[in-house]
């Protein structure tokens, strides 16, 4: 075989995707820190969108806590596979 084919190539190693995650959640905290020093009013004003997304992220918590329970308690033979992980949880409250 001749040096350098395919089979002897590595392919490039792949970066974490979730690294701009980090730095982006670090900015904006960094960013909201800074907004509410400067403009304090303002600051103020945005306070429902704080707590929106605080509401949001407990509501996340809670179904995806709940869902092992919840399929569990699937009625079984009467939904495909899928169905008890995926749509039971959501579409029912336990």
């Amino acid at each position: 075989m001749a040096s350098g084919s395919a089979a002897e190539q590595t392919a490039p190693a792949r970066r974490d995707r979730t690294h701009w995650l980090y730095i982006a959640v670090i900015a904006a905290v960094i960013l909201g820190i800074l907004v509410g020093f400067v403009f304090p009013e303002f600051a103020v004003g945005l306070k429902w969108l704080g707590t929106a997304f605080v509401a949001l992220i407990k509501m996340l918590i809670a179904r995806s806590s709940s869902a092992p329970s919840c399929s569990a308690s699937a009625p079984s033979g009467r939904l495909p596979a899928w169905a008890g992980s995926a749509v039971w949880p959501w579409a029912t409250s336990c």
